[in-house]
């Protein structure tokens, strides 16, 4: 198995390009060709990307000079707000956060881990999809008071 394991990595190594990058002390190689959610920032100034493989992919705002900035690891989806001024991220770990557009003043919003969030027009709340078993549910949450509304809720079809 080790040696199936080293031919498959070898034979990786060659076709990718890899960077290195860090989050607080620990270290980790990563291709670089796996690149996804790619954003700009409304001013135009820098981007939000996240890079890596699961479960431990960054989340990563770059500038214009392409100085890198990672926020938090294990990211799973993220969005900019409209405004420009925060970001929201989905944690692998735990659940929904959000953060201000330089990295500072992270918030915990939920630990539930819901999918394709979205910021509404004012930027002070987001819409997600929280999927469950047998339904999945629609909420939005103010940022400011973590106040939590049941929009919808949709039943999966009976088999």
């Amino acid at each position: 198995m080790r040696k199936q394991e080293f031919i498959w990595l070898s034979c990786i190594s060659i076709l990718m390009t890899f960077s290195i990058l860090s989050l607080g002390e620990e270290k980790r190689v990563l291709p670089t060709s796996l690149i996804r959610n790619v954003q700009w920032f409304p001013q135009g100034d820098r981007k939000l990307f996240i890079i890596g493989v699961e479960p431990n992919e960054i989340l990563v705002i770059m500038d214009k000079n392409g100085n890198k900035k990672e926020i938090a690891m294990g990211v799973v989806e993220s969005v900019i707000s409209p405004d420009g001024k925060k970001i929201a991220y989905i944690s692998r770990k735990d659940g929904l956060w959000i953060v201000n557009s330089d990295g500072s003043n992270q918030v915990h919003l939920l630990n539930e881990r819901g999918i394709d969030i979205i910021w509404s027009p004012s930027s002070d709340e987001l819409l997600y999809v929280l999927p469950q078993k047998e339904r999945t549910l629609l909420y939005s949450i103010d940022i400011k008071t973590k106040e939590r509304i049941l929009l919808h809720e949709e039943m999966f079809p009976k088999r």
